[in-house]
């Protein structure tokens, strides 16, 4: 499913020109539809997705791809950068790689915390520019590597539970 709901993905994130604080919140759904967990969707509290900051992540949608050197354009579906990158990435595929704890265990070989190695800004913008640079924006290049990473972190860590 993974893999054949990808498609899918992308292409409503590519018709999406102009970016409100709904179409955050659906892109978030998506995104967190396509991947385990639960969106912390409209609660009233600085911690969750909301309306006011939903707009604001929507005015930084349409500013461009810049907008991503914003620290607060990082983490803002479910305060987890792998949940933000997985909407960055259909965002604009040829800028984001996809980043969770598979990707970040084949970058270190071993054993990887949240704090020090999956939820750490960075090592996120380091290996988005990494990957930029590897793939030269190309989003099929990019997609290509970063799934190898993925399924090399995901055989690595195989038993291993370290990021739970």
């Amino acid at each position: 499913n993974y893999q054949a709901q990808y498609p899918a993905i992308k292409k409503w994130f590519s018709a999406t020109e102009n970016w409100d604080s709904d179409r955050v919140y659906q892109g978030s759904l998506m995104v967190y539809g396509w991947m385990p967990g639960i969106l912390e969707g409209r609660k009233k509290t600085d911690d969750c997705l909301n309306p006011q900051s939903a707009s604001k992540i929507a005015n930084l949608l349409n500013a461009g791809p810049q907008s991503a050197e914003k620290d607060e354009l990082w983490s803002f579906v479910n305060k987890s950068f792998v949940g933000t990158s997985k909407f960055l990435h259909f965002w604009k595929p040829g800028q984001f790689a996809i980043w969770d704890s598979h990707v970040a265990r084949a970058l270190s070989t071993g054993r990887v915390t949240r704090e020090k190695d999956i939820e750490n800004l960075e090592v996120v913008k380091n290996y988005q520019k990494l990957m930029r640079e590897k793939a030269n924006c190309d989003p099929d290049e990019m997609r290509a590597n970063e799934y190898a990473l993925f399924r090399y972190g995901q055989n690595l860590g195989k038993g291993d539970r370290s990021t739970k």
